[in-house]
């Protein structure tokens, strides 16, 4: 990809982001039953988040008006939270309330990031990368992170067929330029760090999103969740048809 169309896709991004988040018009309710089925990945992140935010450095990329830096705030010497989009920025600032003064919030392309090398304890994102160049996003990443440090991500897959149709049926929900992380974008992260871990959910388990909330759902849910440990177990290639990753990647390779 050239310099300009490059810069182009950025420019499509913001505007995409900016009027989705001023407008409100975003409806994420047909979703949100999907959504549920998010909370292990969830967890796990926050989890590791907390632990490795404690006096240290922070980085939350794409933070979007939900951001998540909130939840840390207190406990990093230093975080900090960037978008692409203005409006993002400003609604996160208002998110944020009185721990605004405790964060640096700012406008920021994550592909090329005005930080110094070796600078973060932590960069972390929710639903970021597959927005990104995912080579320049790795190295920038690679680069800020420090030689101990940990970069921690939830993305979406794009190999499920089922879930590929519901994603085509419903174009306005994403930009045009964002496309969910194949195995190859997966796999590319080991070009940038020494240590790569990658847990994998919702495949079968995903159908558990159509049964109502309580029992139904819980059953459904634990029931279609050990089918998948068993099916990925058995035929590991079968991993990729899952919905959502979490990356944890460590030990940045020489800086480039």
């Amino acid at each position: 990809m050239n310099v300009d169309s490059n810069e182009l896709k950025l420019k499509r991004e913001a505007e995409f982001h900016n009027e989705r988040y001023a407008s409100e018009s975003e409806n994420r309710e047909p979703v949100q039953k999907y959504y549920r089925l998010k909370k292990e990945l969830d967890e796990k992140f926050a989890q590791k988040v907390i632990n490795k935010a404690k006096n240290g450095k922070v980085l939350e990329i794409g933070c979007g008006p939900n951001i998540n830096t909130i939840h840390w705030v207190d406990l990093a010497t230093e975080s900090w939270a960037i978008d692409i989009s203005e409006v993002a920025i400003e609604q996160a600032r208002a998110v944020m309330g009185a721990n605004h003064s405790k964060a640096h919030l700012e406008v920021m392309n994550a592909e090329s990031m005005n930080f110094d090398d070796n600078y973060f304890d932590l960069v972390c994102g929710k639903g970021i990368i597959h927005h990104l160049d995912v080579n320049k996003s790795y190295q920038e990443i690679s680069r800020i992170l420090k030689p101990d440090g940990l970069a921690i991500f939830i993305e979406p897959l794009g190999h499920n067929p089922i879930i590929n149709l519901y994603r085509r049926l419903t174009p306005k929900m994403r930009s045009d330029d964002e496309y969910p992380l194949l195995m190859s974008d997966v796999k590319l992260a080991q070009d940038y760090f020494e240590h790569t871990q990658i847990t994998y959910k919702n495949m079968t388990r995903i159908l558990a999103a159509f049964a109502p909330k309580g029992l139904l759902f819980d059953t459904a849910k634990a029931a279609l969740g050990g089918l998948d440990s068993i099916i990925n177990t058995i035929l590991p290639f079968t991993k990729k048809y899952s919905w959502m990753i979490l990356m944890e990647l460590e030990r940045p390779r020489s800086k480039r």
